[in-house]
């Protein structure tokens, strides 16, 4: 069994972070560059919904407050950071399965994380989402694809530098998630409420294919 921190500050998200070089390890060195109580603790939380709950129910001792830290596509302006409480809420018994299953099946999302979460009854009272919006062109496979077509990858794929605006939105992000780990609700004035309701939907796509297309066996 296992203690968990007082304050845990969570970075979800695989492709938002680990694939979206060099903002995610710049954002987490930014993070880990700073002073932090010995309550507090940051880490990646990559590893996907089950495994996340299986931490909580295992831990001797759970934390009073949750700071979960995600890249995520809600159409905003590009740089905007989004800060909200988590007020939970029930899916009903399709829509959770759907969640599990685009869980199992390796996507690292903060709204799966939440939803299994609250399934499972392992958020304590304060679970504080802060988010930023990336233009497209700053995620995943466009940086890594650009590097391709010029034949540098392997390490200098952890040397592109950020852009200056970049920079900032690191900068103003870490601003964000210090606050609400140190000062929690009192530390963010323009708190907002994020309920079951509001999640992003699930992928519709299996094995790049529609879900609502017909799936072709093969008879022998």
């Amino acid at each position: 069994m296992t203690s968990l921190p007082r304050v845990l500050v969570g970075l979800v998200g695989y492709c938002s972070f680990m694939r979206s070089y060099p903002f995610g390890p710049v954002f987490m060195e930014c993070l880990c560059a700073s002073q932090w109580p010995e309550e507090i603790e940051v880490k990646e939380l990559n590893w996907g919904p089950v495994t996340v709950v299986q931490d909580f129910q295992s831990a001797k001792v759970l934390p009073e407050r949750v700071v979960l830290v995600s890249v995520v596509d809600r159409g905003l302006a590009p740089g905007t950071v989004s800060c909200r409480r988590w007020v939970g809420g029930k899916l009903d018994p399709q829509a959770m399965q759907e969640r599990m299953f685009e869980s199992v099946t390796g996507v690292v999302h903060v709204d799966n994380l939440l939803a299994v979460g609250e399934q499972f009854e392992i958020w304590p009272d304060e679970v504080l989402v802060i988010e930023i919006q990336l233009a497209s062109d700053n995620i995943g496979d466009y940086v890594i694809e650009a590097l391709a077509a010029t034949g540098k990858m392997g390490e200098d794929l952890c040397e592109h530098e950020l852009s200056r605006e970049l920079q900032g939105y690191v900068q103003r992000l870490a601003t964000s998630v210090r606050r609400a780990a140190l000062e929690g609700t009192r530390g963010l004035p323009d708190l907002v409420p994020f309920s079951i309701s509001q999640l992003t939907p699930v992928a519709q796509i299996c094995q790049y294919k529609s879900v609502s297309e017909p799936a072709d066996y093969v008879t022998h």
